[in-house]
């Protein structure tokens, strides 16, 4: 009689050794290579400066920055742009003229001769608000010049007193504002001109501030409401360009909550849409780690069911390579992917479209493709319910 836990011959010999898994590590791979393949953040418009001027009852000029000292060939490429102004300012090209005198301002801040060209030019392209601005920059550079009288007088006309000056309590807001935003302390700037905004409603200035503290917190569209509200306030503003300029920018670079849950398909990618790549790299390295263990072999004894030529049936036991946690692992991988790609859209709809919730009922006017078709992804004990919401205006 024949035992029946007795071992076969292994027929050919069985492979004992554990075999590399090299889909794991194929996977890991090639969502490395998504995730750098991913999207780029833009590139954004040069930061726009700080309005520190608070309005006063009078025609007196604000206090000027030090300018930066220019290098030699700064010095002469703005000679040259004068040089150019000077020529199609005799030929009556006065927006070339002002182009040119304006070029030259910003490479050379430190010639008060071309401040006060370009405060001419601002003069004969009818915007005073600019010109008087100039002149005050040409007063900060030479204040003993001989006719320094004659410019102060040139300001008074063009920046007549205001009939209504801003609150106190809006000014000392608006510098407390400023004051924050120096130690880059950027909540508590956007709190501070935010209450410069409450006590006066009207001031453009504050709206203008209050954006710059918006994007370093990643708040790009409520910095577009306000740069728009600022421009809404100033339609003839010196500086429409450069805001127009940084509000496309700002756009560029606001989050979408419906492409961030889309990018989280591959792992850790929504969080580097959202600008979080070391979060990313983290979430893409657990659902690799956690995939490369579910696909670990495991040498197991299974026992096999044997029938002899004489009809005698017995069982044996052999060694085997098996993938004991595949199940459970990739289980929890895919736990782990859908858990990122709802965080990432949770981040941006905070950050982005629900940024643009919050500026719409704050007044702020709707912008393009910012209510388009999103998500909506809602948790009911175990199960994750994903839909979408399509809004549509009640007239």
């Amino acid at each position: 009689m024949m035992r029946a836990d007795r071992t076969m011959p292994r027929r050919g010999g069985v492979r004992t050794a554990r075999r590399p898994a090299r889909a794991p590590a194929c996977l890991c791979g090639l969502l490395l290579g998504a995730m750098l393949a991913g999207p780029v953040r833009p590139v954004e418009a040069q930061q726009l400066p700080l309005k520190r001027a608070v309005p006063t009852d009078s025609a007196t000029c604000p206090a000027a920055s030090k300018p930066v000292v220019p290098s030699r060939a700064q010095r002469e490429q703005a000679r040259r742009l004068v040089a150019e102004g000077h020529a199609a300012a005799i030929v009556g090209d006065d927006s070339t003229a002002r182009n040119r005198f304006k070029q030259a301002a910003a490479l050379d801040g430190t010639d008060e001769n071309i401040a006060y060209e370009l405060a001419r030019a601002y003069e004969r392209t009818n915007n005073p608000q600019a010109a008087a601005r100039e002149y005050c920059r040409y007063l900060a550079l030479a204040p003993t010049s001989p006719d320094a009288a004659d410019v102060r007088a040139r300001i008074a006309t063009l920046a007549p007193a205001r009939s209504s000056v801003v609150p106190d309590r809006a000014a000392a807001s608006f510098r407390a504002g400023l004051a924050a935003y120096d130690h880059q302390q950027w909540a508590a700037a956007e709190h501070a001109f935010g209450n410069a905004i409450t006590a006066a409603p009207d001031w453009a200035d504050p709206y203008y501030d209050r954006a710059l503290t918006y994007a370093p917190q990643g708040s790009p569209t409520r910095a577009i409401a306000d740069l728009e509200r600022y421009l809404r306030l100033s339609p003839n503003a010196a500086d429409r360009g450069d805001v127009t300029a940084r509000i496309a920018a700002l756009r560029q670079n606001r989050l979408n909550a419906s492409t961030a849950l889309a990018s989280g398909i591959v792992p850790g990618l929504g969080q580097v849409y959202t600008h979080r790549p070391v979060l990313g790299l983290a979430l893409l390295g657990a659902v690799a780690g956690t995939a490369y263990w579910a696909f670990q072999q495991h040498t197991v004894m299974e026992t096999v069911p044997f029938t002899d030529p004489n009809g005698y049936s017995f069982t044996y036991q052999r060694p085997a390579l098996k993938r004991t946690h595949l199940t459970v692992g990739l289980a929890a991988a895919s736990a782990l992917t859908i858990a990122g790609a709802v965080e990432a859209y949770l981040y941006a709809k905070h950050r982005g479209d629900g940024a643009a919730q919050a500026a719409a009922a704050h007044g702020a006017v709707p912008l393009p493709g910012s209510f388009a078709a999103l998500p909506s992804v809602t948790a009911r004990g175990f199960a994750l319910t994903v839909g979408i919401a399509l809004p549509f205006p009640i007239r």
